[in-house]
Protein backbone atom coordinates (compact mmCIF):
# COMPACT_ATOMS: atom_id res chain seq x y z
CA UNK A 1 0.00 0.00 0.00
CA UNK A 2 1.19 3.38 -0.72
CA UNK A 3 2.36 5.86 2.40
CA UNK A 4 -0.27 8.62 2.09
CA UNK A 5 2.18 10.63 3.93
CA UNK A 6 4.54 11.60 1.15
CA UNK A 7 5.41 15.07 -0.01
CA UNK A 8 3.18 14.28 -3.09
CA UNK A 9 0.25 13.72 -0.79
CA UNK A 10 0.02 16.66 1.01
CA UNK A 11 -3.05 17.71 1.83
CA UNK A 12 -4.88 20.73 -0.31
CA UNK A 13 -8.36 20.49 0.91
CA UNK A 14 -10.68 19.30 4.29
CA UNK A 15 -11.45 16.50 1.89
CA UNK A 16 -8.03 15.00 1.32
CA UNK A 17 -8.50 14.01 5.27
CA UNK A 18 -9.31 10.87 4.75
CA UNK A 19 -9.44 8.47 8.17
CA UNK A 20 -6.73 6.65 7.06
CA UNK A 21 -4.95 9.42 6.43
CA UNK A 22 -5.58 11.02 10.19
CA UNK A 23 -4.92 7.76 11.65
CA UNK A 24 -1.27 7.69 9.95
CA UNK A 25 -0.89 11.40 10.37
CA UNK A 26 -1.29 11.07 14.41
CA UNK A 27 0.54 7.54 14.42
CA UNK A 28 3.66 9.84 13.38
CA UNK A 29 3.03 12.80 15.13
CA UNK A 30 3.35 10.75 18.51
CA UNK A 31 0.33 9.70 18.87
CA UNK A 32 0.98 6.11 18.89
CA UNK A 33 -1.93 4.61 20.56
CA UNK A 34 -4.22 6.49 18.21
CA UNK A 35 -7.01 4.02 17.13
CA UNK A 36 -8.42 3.56 14.30
CA UNK A 37 -10.42 6.25 12.54
CA UNK A 38 -13.51 5.36 11.04
CA UNK A 39 -15.11 8.67 10.00
CA UNK A 40 -13.91 12.77 9.84
CA UNK A 41 -16.33 15.51 9.28
CA UNK A 42 -15.81 19.03 9.09
CA UNK A 43 -17.79 20.97 11.60
CA UNK A 44 -16.88 24.53 11.28
CA UNK A 45 -13.08 26.65 12.16
CA UNK A 46 -11.95 29.56 13.99
CA UNK A 47 -11.77 31.50 10.98
CA UNK A 48 -11.09 31.32 8.04
CA UNK A 49 -8.60 34.69 6.99
CA UNK A 50 -6.38 35.57 3.76
CA UNK A 51 -3.69 34.07 5.41
CA UNK A 52 -4.86 30.68 6.37
CA UNK A 53 -7.85 28.75 6.34
CA UNK A 54 -8.79 27.08 9.91
CA UNK A 55 -11.43 24.00 9.95
CA UNK A 56 -11.84 21.70 13.21
CA UNK A 57 -12.58 18.15 11.92
CA UNK A 58 -14.36 15.92 13.62
CA UNK A 59 -12.98 12.53 14.10
CA UNK A 60 -14.99 8.98 15.25
CA UNK A 61 -13.02 6.14 15.89
CA UNK A 62 -13.88 2.35 14.86
CA UNK A 63 -13.68 1.74 18.71
CA UNK A 64 -15.67 4.22 21.01
CA UNK A 65 -13.50 3.97 23.83
CA UNK A 66 -9.69 4.37 21.20
CA UNK A 67 -7.31 6.85 21.76
CA UNK A 68 -7.06 9.87 20.22
CA UNK A 69 -8.33 13.30 20.09
CA UNK A 70 -11.87 13.82 19.12
CA UNK A 71 -11.51 17.08 17.51
CA UNK A 72 -8.55 18.06 15.24
CA UNK A 73 -7.64 21.68 13.58
CA UNK A 74 -6.60 22.03 10.00
CA UNK A 75 -4.77 24.97 8.60
CA UNK A 76 -4.09 24.82 4.99
CA UNK A 77 -3.25 28.01 2.64
CA UNK A 78 -6.22 30.47 1.61
CA UNK A 79 -7.55 29.98 -1.79
CA UNK A 80 -8.60 33.73 -2.02
CA UNK A 81 -5.14 34.83 -1.30
CA UNK A 82 -2.11 34.12 -3.80
CA UNK A 83 0.56 35.00 -0.83
CA UNK A 84 -0.99 32.42 1.38
CA UNK A 85 1.11 29.38 0.58
CA UNK A 86 4.43 31.24 1.24
CA UNK A 87 3.22 32.50 4.63
CA UNK A 88 1.92 29.10 5.36
CA UNK A 89 5.53 27.64 4.17
CA UNK A 90 7.38 30.03 6.68
CA UNK A 91 4.93 28.90 10.08
CA UNK A 92 5.66 25.01 8.84
CA UNK A 93 9.17 25.69 8.79
CA UNK A 94 9.05 27.17 12.62
CA UNK A 95 6.89 24.72 13.36
CA UNK A 96 9.19 22.08 12.27
CA UNK A 97 11.89 23.07 13.75
CA UNK A 98 9.80 24.10 17.19
CA UNK A 99 11.66 22.17 19.76
CA UNK A 100 14.64 24.40 18.92
CA UNK A 101 13.36 27.56 18.23
CA UNK A 102 10.60 27.29 21.05
CA UNK A 103 11.34 25.41 23.98
CA UNK A 104 10.06 28.15 25.86
CA UNK A 105 6.59 28.95 24.28
CA UNK A 106 3.08 27.26 24.79
CA UNK A 107 1.43 26.39 21.74
CA UNK A 108 -1.22 23.77 20.29
CA UNK A 109 0.19 20.87 20.13
CA UNK A 110 1.44 19.64 16.43
CA UNK A 111 0.03 16.25 14.94
CA UNK A 112 1.25 16.97 11.27
CA UNK A 113 3.49 19.69 9.83
CA UNK A 114 4.49 18.98 5.86
CA UNK A 115 4.94 20.98 2.52
CA UNK A 116 4.63 19.46 -0.91
CA UNK A 117 6.30 19.76 -3.61
CA UNK A 118 3.64 21.17 -5.16
CA UNK A 119 3.78 24.45 -2.77
CA UNK A 120 0.92 22.94 -0.90
CA UNK A 121 1.09 23.51 2.92
CA UNK A 122 -0.97 21.66 5.72
CA UNK A 123 -1.19 21.53 9.49
CA UNK A 124 -2.76 19.62 11.98
CA UNK A 125 -3.28 20.87 15.39
CA UNK A 126 -4.70 20.11 18.45
CA UNK A 127 -7.97 22.28 18.96
CA UNK A 128 -7.57 24.63 22.02
CA UNK A 129 -11.75 25.29 21.28
CA UNK A 130 -12.97 28.65 20.51
CA UNK A 131 -14.00 29.95 24.14
CA UNK A 132 -10.47 31.17 24.86
CA UNK A 133 -9.65 33.56 21.99
CA UNK A 134 -10.76 37.11 22.52
CA UNK A 135 -11.74 39.25 19.33
CA UNK A 136 -9.81 42.16 19.26
CA UNK A 137 -12.83 44.09 19.05
CA UNK A 138 -13.92 42.99 22.04
CA UNK A 139 -10.63 44.01 23.88
CA UNK A 140 -8.78 42.18 26.64
CA UNK A 141 -8.51 42.80 30.26
CA UNK A 142 -5.22 43.31 31.98
CA UNK A 143 -4.93 40.26 33.65
CA UNK A 144 -5.49 38.58 30.08
CA UNK A 145 -3.10 40.59 28.88
CA UNK A 146 -0.70 40.35 31.46
CA UNK A 147 -0.96 36.38 30.97
CA UNK A 148 -0.41 37.04 26.82
CA UNK A 149 2.95 38.88 27.75
CA UNK A 150 4.00 36.25 30.08
CA UNK A 151 3.62 33.59 27.55
CA UNK A 152 5.63 35.37 25.21
CA UNK A 153 9.03 36.90 27.01
CA UNK A 154 10.19 34.12 27.51
CA UNK A 155 10.44 33.17 23.61
CA UNK A 156 11.89 36.68 23.52
CA UNK A 157 14.21 36.08 26.60
CA UNK A 158 15.33 32.62 25.06
CA UNK A 159 16.86 34.51 21.82
CA UNK A 160 17.62 38.14 23.11
CA UNK A 161 20.67 39.42 21.26
CA UNK A 162 21.56 35.66 20.40
CA UNK A 163 21.98 34.69 16.62
CA UNK A 164 19.21 31.83 15.63
CA UNK A 165 20.56 28.95 14.53
CA UNK A 166 22.20 28.38 10.84
CA UNK A 167 18.85 26.39 9.97
CA UNK A 168 16.53 29.41 10.80
CA UNK A 169 18.09 31.56 8.67
CA UNK A 170 14.62 32.53 6.75
CA UNK A 171 13.40 34.29 9.94
CA UNK A 172 14.09 37.61 8.52
CA UNK A 173 14.08 41.45 9.94
CA UNK A 174 10.66 43.08 9.57
CA UNK A 175 12.18 45.12 5.96
CA UNK A 176 13.22 41.95 4.62
CA UNK A 177 10.16 39.80 5.81
CA UNK A 178 7.66 37.93 3.53
CA UNK A 179 4.91 40.86 5.48
CA UNK A 180 7.38 43.29 5.14
CA UNK A 181 7.48 42.86 1.82
CA UNK A 182 4.12 42.29 1.18
CA UNK A 183 3.34 45.84 3.18
CA UNK A 184 6.05 47.60 1.42
CA UNK A 185 4.48 46.82 -2.41
CA UNK A 186 0.94 47.50 -1.30
CA UNK A 187 2.15 50.96 0.30
CA UNK A 188 4.22 52.33 -2.22
CA UNK A 189 2.50 50.88 -4.87
CA UNK A 190 -0.82 53.21 -3.17
CA UNK A 191 -1.80 56.33 -5.26
CA UNK A 192 -4.92 57.46 -4.16
CA UNK A 193 -6.14 59.13 -1.66
CA UNK A 194 -5.56 58.86 2.01
CA UNK A 195 -9.12 58.68 4.19
CA UNK A 196 -8.79 61.25 7.09
CA UNK A 197 -8.27 59.15 9.59
CA UNK A 198 -4.98 57.55 8.15
CA UNK A 199 -3.76 61.35 6.30
CA UNK A 200 -2.05 62.55 9.17
CA UNK A 201 0.22 59.59 9.76
CA UNK A 202 0.51 57.13 6.60
CA UNK A 203 2.05 59.60 4.02
CA UNK A 204 4.56 60.53 6.30
CA UNK A 205 4.63 56.21 7.11
CA UNK A 206 4.92 55.53 3.83
CA UNK A 207 8.09 57.60 2.92
CA UNK A 208 10.11 56.80 5.82
CA UNK A 209 9.11 53.36 5.97
CA UNK A 210 12.73 51.66 5.80
CA UNK A 211 13.62 53.79 8.69
CA UNK A 212 11.27 52.35 11.00
CA UNK A 213 11.62 48.94 9.97
CA UNK A 214 15.27 49.91 10.67
CA UNK A 215 14.31 50.62 13.85
CA UNK A 216 13.13 47.53 14.72
CA UNK A 217 16.03 45.14 13.52
CA UNK A 218 17.89 47.68 15.48
CA UNK A 219 18.89 45.79 18.63
CA UNK A 220 18.32 43.77 20.63
CA UNK A 221 16.88 41.84 18.45
CA UNK A 222 14.75 38.21 19.50
CA UNK A 223 12.30 35.72 17.76
CA UNK A 224 8.76 37.57 17.53
CA UNK A 225 5.77 36.08 16.86
CA UNK A 226 5.29 39.16 14.49
CA UNK A 227 1.07 38.97 14.55
CA UNK A 228 0.79 39.24 18.26
CA UNK A 229 -2.98 39.48 19.00
CA UNK A 230 -5.93 37.93 21.42
CA UNK A 231 -7.21 36.22 18.27
CA UNK A 232 -3.77 33.96 18.07
CA UNK A 233 -3.53 33.38 22.29
CA UNK A 234 -5.77 30.76 23.70
CA UNK A 235 -6.43 31.73 27.73
CA UNK A 236 -8.29 28.74 27.88
CA UNK A 237 -7.81 25.16 29.56
CA UNK A 238 -5.11 26.26 32.60
CA UNK A 239 -5.32 28.44 35.83
CA UNK A 240 -6.44 32.54 35.44
CA UNK A 241 -3.54 33.26 36.04
CA UNK A 242 -1.56 30.87 34.24
CA UNK A 243 0.44 31.71 31.04
CA UNK A 244 -1.49 31.46 27.60
CA UNK A 245 -0.82 29.68 24.52
CA UNK A 246 0.55 31.10 21.30
CA UNK A 247 -0.89 30.12 17.62
CA UNK A 248 -0.30 31.31 14.09
CA UNK A 249 3.24 32.13 12.97
CA UNK A 250 2.90 32.99 10.24
CA UNK A 251 4.59 36.71 10.03
CA UNK A 252 7.58 35.27 12.29
CA UNK A 253 10.23 37.16 12.04
CA UNK A 254 13.46 38.82 14.19
CA UNK A 255 13.16 42.29 15.79
CA UNK A 256 12.69 43.68 19.00
CA UNK A 257 10.47 41.79 21.36
CA UNK A 258 8.29 45.46 21.34
CA UNK A 259 6.89 44.53 18.35
CA UNK A 260 5.19 41.99 19.81
CA UNK A 261 4.59 43.70 22.89
CA UNK A 262 3.42 46.88 20.62
CA UNK A 263 0.38 44.64 18.69
CA UNK A 264 -1.02 43.49 21.84
CA UNK A 265 -1.30 46.00 23.48
CA UNK A 266 -2.63 48.70 20.43
CA UNK A 267 -4.92 46.06 18.75
CA UNK A 268 -6.04 43.95 21.38
CA UNK A 269 -7.29 46.27 24.75
CA UNK A 270 -9.44 49.23 24.54
CA UNK A 271 -7.96 52.73 24.90
CA UNK A 272 -9.44 53.38 28.05
CA UNK A 273 -8.03 50.18 29.30
CA UNK A 274 -4.45 49.91 27.55
CA UNK A 275 -4.08 53.49 28.95
CA UNK A 276 -4.67 52.33 32.40
CA UNK A 277 -3.01 49.38 32.06
CA UNK A 278 0.04 49.45 29.85
CA UNK A 279 2.97 50.98 32.02
CA UNK A 280 2.13 48.59 34.59
CA UNK A 281 2.34 45.35 31.88
CA UNK A 282 5.47 47.32 30.14
CA UNK A 283 6.65 46.91 34.01
CA UNK A 284 5.98 42.99 34.30
CA UNK A 285 7.34 42.44 30.68
CA UNK A 286 10.54 43.80 31.44
CA UNK A 287 10.48 41.87 34.69
CA UNK A 288 9.71 38.64 32.90
CA UNK A 289 12.81 39.69 30.88
CA UNK A 290 14.90 40.26 33.25
CA UNK A 291 13.59 36.90 35.27
CA UNK A 292 15.09 34.59 32.69
CA UNK A 293 18.30 36.36 31.94
CA UNK A 294 17.41 39.94 30.21
CA UNK A 295 20.06 42.26 31.26
CA UNK A 296 21.02 46.05 30.17
CA UNK A 297 17.50 46.72 28.86
CA UNK A 298 15.92 49.38 30.66
CA UNK A 299 12.20 51.06 30.44
CA UNK A 300 13.87 53.88 28.13
CA UNK A 301 15.04 51.74 25.83
CA UNK A 302 11.67 49.69 26.09
CA UNK A 303 9.74 52.73 25.17
CA UNK A 304 11.91 54.08 22.16
CA UNK A 305 11.01 50.51 20.55
CA UNK A 306 7.60 50.69 21.63
CA UNK A 307 7.13 53.68 19.51
CA UNK A 308 8.61 52.08 16.26
CA UNK A 309 6.32 48.83 16.99
CA UNK A 310 3.38 51.01 17.20
CA UNK A 311 4.11 52.67 13.85
CA UNK A 312 5.01 49.28 12.40
CA UNK A 313 1.39 48.26 13.29
CA UNK A 314 -0.58 50.48 10.92
CA UNK A 315 1.12 49.00 8.40
CA UNK A 316 -0.29 45.07 7.72
CA UNK A 317 -4.21 46.44 7.94
CA UNK A 318 -3.31 49.27 5.64
CA UNK A 319 -1.87 47.27 3.05
CA UNK A 320 -4.88 44.37 3.12
CA UNK A 321 -7.35 47.69 3.11
CA UNK A 322 -5.59 48.77 -0.47
CA UNK A 323 -5.17 45.71 -1.63
CA UNK A 324 -8.60 45.11 -1.58
CA UNK A 325 -9.09 48.48 -2.59
CA UNK A 326 -6.95 47.79 -5.72
CA UNK A 327 -7.90 44.51 -6.56
CA UNK A 328 -11.51 44.42 -6.01
CA UNK A 329 -12.51 47.54 -6.44
CA UNK A 330 -13.67 48.22 -2.66
CA UNK A 331 -13.51 51.69 -1.29
CA UNK A 332 -12.12 52.40 1.89
CA UNK A 333 -13.75 51.27 5.02
CA UNK A 334 -16.62 53.91 6.94
CA UNK A 335 -14.67 52.51 10.01
CA UNK A 336 -11.83 51.36 10.85
CA UNK A 337 -11.90 50.81 14.73
CA UNK A 338 -8.79 48.67 15.20
CA UNK A 339 -6.54 51.15 13.30
CA UNK A 340 -8.32 53.52 15.35
CA UNK A 341 -7.09 52.19 18.03
CA UNK A 342 -3.26 51.61 16.48
CA UNK A 343 -3.54 55.83 15.90
CA UNK A 344 -4.30 56.71 19.25
CA UNK A 345 -1.55 54.11 21.06
CA UNK A 346 0.63 56.29 18.29
CA UNK A 347 -0.30 59.65 19.89
CA UNK A 348 -0.43 58.80 22.72
CA UNK A 349 3.74 57.84 23.04
CA UNK A 350 4.31 60.67 20.22
CA UNK A 351 5.65 57.96 17.93
CA UNK A 352 5.51 60.27 15.12
CA UNK A 353 8.65 61.50 16.38
CA UNK A 354 10.14 58.77 14.14
CA UNK A 355 8.85 60.12 11.20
Amino acid sequence: MPDPLGPSDVPTAPRDITPEFLTRALRRGGREATGRIAAVTVAGGRHAGMFGSVRRLRVRYTDPQAHGPRSVMLKLPSREFAESRAFGALEARLYLQRARLLPDARTAEVYYCAEGGNGSVCLLLEDLGDAGFVRQYDGCTPDQASRALRAVAPVHARWWGRQLPGSAAWVRPPGQSLVGEFCRGWIHGYDGDWPDLLEPVMPRLAARYERVAGVLAAGPVTLVHGDFHSQNVSFAGEAADGPARLVDFQFVQRATGLQDVARFLATSLTTEVRRAAERDLLTEYLACLAAHGVTGYGFDACVADLRAALLWNLTTPVALHIRGITTEGRPWPTSMPILERCLTAVDDWDATRLL
